[in-house]
């Protein structure tokens, strides 16, 4: 009976550990705020935890929501290759690249599977450089491999 119970935990224990997934296979971004946002994405190969790809700097206007069925739609230049990929996490511009020297934040993929924060804030700016706003940015991880993380600014 002890060994069937002591079974019983350790397989409880190794689902809780790799309950996230290293990566996403679609994501999904919500502007709530009042501002136009500026992120790229980073990524491996599926269900890996790595940063050996990275998409063009995208900018989403306010209000705006962007669905990513996998990393083939992401706009070019960036080093993702045209079949899909993992989806590890987000690099986060306070402006445009425009902008003199823009500050990056990230956001991704959480513990035990990656190390990225799934929280992010900073002074956004306008697509002219103009302060705009604090913003807050929250990343939902993939539970696994193949589904969908989002990106929420608000």
């Amino acid at each position: 009976m002890k060994r069937i119970y002591l079974f019983v935990m350790m397989l409880l224990c190794s689902s809780a550990l790799f309950a996230q997934a290293p990566s996403a296979y679609s994501l999904r971004v919500v502007n709530q705020t009042n501002c136009p946002v500026f992120y790229s994405v980073i990524g491996d190969e599926i269900c890996v935890c790595g940063r050996n790809y990275q998409s063009g700097i995208m900018s989403l206007a306010p209000g705006g929501t962007a669905t990513y069925a996998n990393t083939t739609f992401f706009p070019l230049p960036g080093s993702y290759p045209p079949i899909p990929k993992g989806i590890t996490g987000a690099l986060i511009y306070s402006g445009s690249p425009a902008c003199q020297n823009p500050t990056t934040g990230v956001v991704g993929q959480p513990a035990p599977a990656c190390t990225l924060p799934l929280n992010y804030s900073y002074l956004g700016l306008g697509y002219q450089c103009e302060r705009c706003s604090d913003i807050r940015v929250r990343w939902i991880p993939a539970n696994n491999c193949q589904e969908y993380a989002q990106l929420i600014f608000y």
